[in-house]
């Protein structure tokens, strides 16, 4: 499992452990919702490797109620742009896989929130995915999907 310490040896800047938390937590809550995958930007902000720094962790995210492993139609702009602080989340903008270089900000028409399920509300979203991200009767499933993301840090070193 991956340590701290890895980081470096790695060559990825450790991040913030309350940003990690903070989207640990929002993706198992969601993940019933919604379909995350790595952002390369997330890896930090070296000369080589010009992204976003340890405070922050940027994913791509996207509606999925269906729970498809893979989606016909997979084209850059089905994905959304999610930054986790510390203490807050918001969907930003700046941050494609395609561009050229790392401009992150918050995304127009858009507010910082402290949960998730917050931000994914219509009509960021459908009403279906609002309701199932805000739904916490999974507790087992969601206690698990948090457990898994701590040990493998996936959030921190992808």
């Amino acid at each position: 499992m991956p340590r701290n310490e890895d980081a470096k040896l790695a060559g990825i800047e450790q991040k913030d452990q309350g940003a990690e938390e903070r989207a640990i937590i929002d993706v198992a809550c969601s993940v019933r919702s919604f379909h995350y995958r790595r952002c390369k930007w997330n890896q930090g902000e070296s000369a080589e490797n010009p992204g976003v720094g340890p405070d922050n962790i940027v994913m791509q995210i996207r509606e999925n109620l269906e729970f498809d492993e893979n989606f016909e139609e997979d084209n850059e702009p089905d994905w959304r742009y999610i930054m986790w602080w510390n203490n807050k989340t918001s969907f930003v903008e700046g941050a494609r896989e395609n561009d050229e270089k790392c401009n992150v900000r918050i995304a127009d028409g858009t507010l910082t929130h402290s949960l998730l399920v917050q931000a994914v509300q219509p009509p960021l979203c459908t009403v279906e995915a609002a309701q199932r991200a805000g739904e916490y009767a999974y507790i087992e499933f969601i206690d698990t999907v948090k457990k898994t993301l701590r040990l493998t840090r996936l959030l921190s070193f992808s």
